[in-house]
C-alpha cells in the first residue's frame, strides 16, 4: 500500500513539471501582444520583409522556448490585399534582447539553424 501510493505521488510530481526541458510552449497574453508588435513592427521596418511589404501580415502559431524564454518563433504568412494570393509561411525566429525582440532567424531558408552549431533554444523551436 504504501509503495502504491509513493508511487502516485512519483508520477503526480512528474506530471507537475511542466514539460520537458527542450520543449516549447504556449506565450502567455503578455508575450504574445509583445511579439505580435514587434512581428508588425519588423514587417513595417525591416529590409528583410521590403519585397512583401505591401502584403497584409498574418500572425499564426507563437511558441516560446521552455529552455530560454528569450528565444521564441512565429508562423507569419501574407496575403496579397488585391488578389488574396498567399506565399508560402515563414517562420520567424525572434530573441528577447534588451526590451526588444529581434530578428535572429528569417525569413527565408533557415535550415542551417538544423545543420549548424545554432543556440540550443532555436534548435528546440525550429528542428524538433
Amino acid at each position: 500500500m504504501r509503495r502504491g501510493l509513493a508511487a502516485v505521488l512519483f508520477v503526480g510530481a512528474l506530471a507537475g513539471c511542466g514539460g520537458t526541458p527542450n520543449g516549447t510552449r504556449a506565450p502567455t497574453g503578455t508575450e504574445r501582444a509583445q511579439l505580435v508588435h514587434f512581428m508588425k513592427f519588423w514587417w513595417r521596418n525591416s529590409d528583410a520583409f521590403a519585397a512583401v511589404r505591401t502584403y497584409r501580415i498574418a500572425i499564426g502559431e507563437i511558441r516560446i522556448s521552455e529552455r530560454d524564454p528569450h528565444f521564441a518563433i512565429v508562423s507569419i504568412s501574407s496575403v496579397d490585399p488585391v488578389t488574396k494570393y498567399r506565399p508560402e509561411p515563414q517562420k520567424i525566429g525572434l530573441m528577447h534582447w534588451g526590451g526588444v525582440w529581434e530578428i535572429v532567424v528569417g525569413p527565408g531558408d533557415w535550415s542551417g539553424t538544423c545543420t549548424q552549431p545554432s543556440p540550443a533554444a532555436l534548435v528546440d523551436l525550429y528542428c524538433r
